[in-house]
């Protein structure tokens, strides 16, 4: 009877070997992005800064930054990604191809410019990065007589 528990000692101790070695293994495929956003004239934290995480344009995560301007994203599959950090008051920061590898953190520091005001225009002044998304051209000017042509309701 003895060889008999010896045995199933065994093979039970294998299939538990193997299932936590499946479980180690399928965690070894993730990354973390960790960093810190602040005014970039004065170096003030920017807290509760809205980021976004995308790769091919899909949404993959999504964080905001802390009382102290810091941010962690976690369980990021390794690849490339489109960092998006946006604060009200500032232009949004657009970053291609940050590079989260697995079992490491990357960090990114981002340091946003704030949109000034003037007396009759708005100009914005972009952060300088890789590439910047310019969100205008989806835009179109109408003529007045085109609004007057448009269908009016009482």
């Amino acid at each position: 009877m003895k060889p008999l528990i010896k045995t199933t000692a065994k093979i039970s101790f294998l299939i538990l070997s193997f299932f936590v070695a499946g479980i180690c293994n399928a965690q070894t495929n993730y990354g973390q992005l960790k960093g810190k956003i602040k005014d970039a004239k004065t170096q003030s934290i920017l807290d509760y800064a809205t980021l976004v995480v995308k790769q091919d344009g899909v949404v993959k995560a999504f964080a905001t930054s802390d009382e102290y301007g810091d941010y962690t994203i976690a369980n990021l599959p390794a690849g490339e990604y489109t960092l998006e950090v946006s604060y009200v008051g500032y232009s949004k920061y657009v970053v291609y191809g940050i590079k989260v590898t697995s079992q490491a953190i990357t960090f990114f520091n981002c340091a946003l410019k704030v949109i000034e005001y003037h007396s009759n225009c708005l100009i914005y002044i972009h952060t300088p990065c890789k590439k910047i998304i310019d969100e205008t051209d989806n835009k179109r000017t109408i003529q007045s007589d085109e609004i007057l042509k448009l269908p009016m309701r009482d």
